[in-house]
């Protein structure tokens, strides 16, 4: 966060092989202090953006764990 000059967290592309296939992750970890501020929501997003728009991907996936309600929200 700028005004606190403290990192939130972190978010990027990644490839990963899923059944033998490589696929374009956007994967994301912040801070729990921060969840619920749109941050990651922001971030993944803006990934995602490059990815179709700059990478031409078709497809990006974000692979979660089934237990990880706020993650699947950001993804969603």
């Amino acid at each position: 966060m700028r005004s606190e000059r403290k990192l939130v967290g972190d978010c990027g592309l990644v490839i990963q092989e899923v059944d033998g296939i490589e696929e374009l992750e956007v994967g994301y970890h912040f801070n729990r202090k921060y969840w619920g501020r749109g941050f990651a929501t922001e971030a993944a997003r803006a990934c995602m953006d490059y990815a179709f728009e700059r990478l031409g991907r078709r497809r990006v996936i974000s692979m979660i764990r089934p237990d990880n309600a706020p993650s699947r929200r950001v993804a969603e």
